[in-house]
């Protein structure tokens, strides 16, 4: 015997789940298991106000310490901040990460500027980034090739992509034919959709 929805799976689901996954993404625009636990679930110390967009943990919120130590490695990867009210964004260079091209370096140099622009698949980044300054890791784009990131220009670099986002760039101009200023443009949304155009103009 047919039933109205088995030509209709779409309908079939909004009816059997579209309550429980619309309250379920609602949850996730706030605190969710967090509501009743305000301290940091690793240090039980500190106040639980930050969360990482990309890690696995379930929207695990945090303390500023426990989600700097656990991006040490992790430069490019979205950090939101609880206001008391809603979540924002807020980069790990906001909280005081440095980046170091070279981990090796016990005399770490800035790079020129007051900030480095990184291009990534989760999209554009601002990031305090370390040169090695001890003189073994040799001309500052050589530094960023090994640590995997394409700059921008061979002086002075204030901008690179990573590989990563070089190779999803290649494979989409080869599916989708996209342009570099329309692929740029997405990562610059996925950025800020609001402000996008600020970030435009590192094309």
């Amino acid at each position: 015997m047919l039933t109205c929805f088995q030509d209709d799976p779409l309908g079939q689901w909004a009816e059997d789940h579209l309550a429980q996954t619309l309250a379920e993404i609602l949850r996730l625009k706030g605190r969710g298991d967090h509501a009743n636990h305000p301290l940091c679930l690793r240090c039980t110390e500190n106040a639980a106000d930050h969360r990482c967009m990309h890690c696995l943990s379930g929207g695990e919120l945090l303390c500023s310490g426990c989600i700097l130590a656990g991006h040490r490695y992790l430069p490019f990867h979205r950090i939101e901040y609880w206001t008391g009210a809603m979540f924002e964004r807020k980069t790990l260079m906001d909280m005081g990460h440095w980046h170091s091209v070279d981990r090796r370096c016990s005399l770490p140099i800035p790079s020129k500027g007051k900030e480095f622009i990184v291009v990534d698949i989760h999209g554009v980044h601002r990031v305090a980034l370390d040169y090695c300054g001890c003189g073994m890791g040799g001309h500052p784009t050589v530094q960023l090739l090994r640590a995997r990131l394409w700059p921008a220009t061979s002086t002075n670099p204030q901008t690179a992509a990573t590989f990563a986002v070089l190779r999803q760039y290649q494979l989409m101009s080869f599916e989708s034919k996209c342009s570099g200023l329309e692929f740029y443009q997405s990562l610059a949304r996925q950025s800020d959709n609001v402000q996008y155009k600020r970030a435009k103009k590192n094309y």
